[in-house]
């Protein structure tokens, strides 16, 4: 994910850096680093993990169809899942790579019926 893709979604969500950085749980200086332009020294790329965080609070924001709603805490879970389900899981949905942490979550809570 690119720093202004990054800077974009949350301006959108209406959350300073600070609420960000709690949200996806990280310190408040790496969100930071991750908003700075590559040319700064400062300027750190945002890991996979976390850009998929960054993704699902994005996806959260849009379900609730509210452009000012920001969940108060939210918990990640690192759920394994099987090579095997997985690859049911992607026939079945039918998303991109990087949409798996939201289809994870609704599999979980929602419960997917096959």
């Amino acid at each position: 994910m690119r720093h202004d893709k990054l800077k974009e979604f949350r301006s959108e969500m209406g959350a300073g850096q600070e609420k960000m950085a709690d949200l996806i749980g990280v310190p408040k200086r790496t969100y930071q680093n991750w908003e700075q332009p590559p040319e700064s020294p400062n300027h750190r790329k945002i890991p996979k993990e976390m850009a998929d965080r960054v993704h699902s609070l994005v996806s959260l924001r849009m379900e609730n169809d509210s452009s000012d709603y920001l969940p108060k805490e939210i918990i990640w879970l690192q759920v394994p899942v099987l090579p095997h389900e997985l690859e049911a899981l992607d026939r079945k949905s039918r998303i991109e790579d990087q949409h798996r942490m939201v289809l994870l979550r609704a599999f979980l809570f929602d419960g997917l019926k096959s």
